[in-house]
């Protein structure tokens, strides 16, 4: 149920706050076209796995009808289910290189344009992305094998299936936890700028950094993520499944991120013409132009 509502929400919320963005801010809406053409993949990859996953959630109450009428259960049934997952991680990992990208650019003009600081964090993260893409592959190519399989008659290629399924696993698990790291660092180091940036300016335009660090340096984000990895460590051992599964959340987390950081660069950039002048004189950074976080 939680993925259902997590899925089905987060096209919603991306659309209504690019809507909101683009008819609050008109002429500024020209000056973002990095932002604008990332919150726009972003939204029809959320549109698309909500229609995805909208036909599945039928056609599943379907099979479960039919079975409760014929008391007969489909094996097809788990065969679309393991489909489905596979579809939704390498969504998942779309999604989440998207927001990487956006946070990136982010640094980017925090950091005075330096090419350096995108650059590192582009290689770090085109390593880790590549192997969370491998391990959705191999969930889809798992799943697709398991739909043209008679597990009745061939055991041994049901048992290579489930092996390459468990493959595609531990890649997507290890993709989250290096995802997590790097990604916490990124946020780190773009906050950090952003805290020491804000406390310049506190004394004279009333800005409070620590709303500014959690609003701007897309925090929210890898904690998310963290969480769920604690989460998945202490209950991957419970019959049945989690307790508390946080990973729906993820997409949500970022996207909600994305939207934030689009939205207050809309509002104001940062330029710093020279990094000493603007340790020698705070003021010659502009801020975002509100009154308070």
């Amino acid at each position: 149920m939680l993925n259902a509502v997590a899925n089905h929400d987060e096209g919603v919320y991306i659309v209504l706050l690019f809507v909101w963005w683009s008819i609050r801010n008109p002429r500024k809406y020209q000056g973002h076209k990095i932002h604008a053409v990332l919150a726009m993949f972003l939204f029809q990859i959320a549109t698309t796995s909500n229609i995805l996953w909208g036909m599945d959630i039928v056609s599943t109450a379907v099979k479960f009808f039919d079975a409760a009428r014929s008391y007969t259960y489909d094996f097809e049934y788990i065969n679309d289910g393991i489909s489905v997952i596979a579809l939704l991680a390498a969504k998942i990992v779309m999604v989440l290189v998207l927001v990487d990208a956006i946070l990136i650019y982010r640094c980017y003009i925090v950091y005075n344009s330096r090419k350096w600081v995108a650059f590192s964090f582009m290689l770090f993260l085109f390593a880790i992305n590549v192997t969370g893409l491998a391990g959705a592959i191999i969930f889809i190519s798992a799943g697709r094998d398991l739909s043209i399989t008679d597990v009745d008659t061939d055991s041994e290629e049901l048992e290579r299936i489930i092996e390459q399924y468990d493959r595609g696993n531990r890649l997507f698990l290890g993709w989250e936890i290096a995802s997590a790291i790097v990604t916490f660092a990124l946020t780190f180091v773009n906050g950090c700028r952003l805290w020491r940036l804000y406390f310049q300016r506190q004394s004279r335009q009333g800005h409070n950094p620590f709303g500014a660090f959690l609003l701007d340096s897309g925090i929210l984000y890898p904690v998310v993520i963290i969480l769920d990895l604690i989460s998945y460590s202490q209950n991957k051992d419970i019959v049945g499944g989690w307790v508390f599964n946080l990973a729906p959340v993820i997409p949500q987390a970022a996207g909600i991120t994305a939207m934030i950081i689009i939205i207050r660069s809309s509002i104001g950039r940062f330029e710093e013409p020279n990094t000493q002048q603007v340790l020698d004189n705070p003021a010659t950074v502009h801020l975002p132009n509100e009154r308070k976080v």
